[in-house]
C-alpha cells in the first residue's frame, strides 16, 4: 500500500515540476506568467501538485478547452465570457 501511495506522491512531483512555468493555465485569475518566479514558489508548486495532480490535470484541461473555444468564437473580445 505504502508503494502506491509513494508513487502518488512521485507521480505528482514530476508533473509540478514539469508544469511550473505553465501553471498560469491552471487557475481561473491571471492569464499570463507572473516571471521565472524563485526556488520557494516552485517548491510550493511541487508541494501543491503532488497532493493534488488529478485535480490541477482536469483544470488544465478545462481552462484548455476554454481558451480553444474562446479563440474560435466569433465575438470580438470584449464581448465574450
Amino acid at each position: 500500500m505504502n508503494g502506491f501511495i509513494l508513487a502518488f506522491l512521485a507521480l505528482g512531483a514530476v508533473f509540478g515540476l514539469l508544469s511550473f512555468e505553465q501553471r498560469h493555465h491552471f487557475s481561473e485569475g491571471s492569464t499570463r506568467a507572473d516571471g521565472p518566479g524563485g526556488p520557494w514558489q516552485r517548491a510550493g508548486w511541487v508541494l501543491l501538485c503532488s497532493a493534488l495532480w488529478p485535480l490541477m490535470l482536469v483544470s488544465g484541461a478545462f481552462g484548455w478547452w476554454q481558451r480553444r473555444v474562446r479563440s474560435r468564437s466569433p465575438l470580438p473580445p470584449q464581448h465574450r465570457r
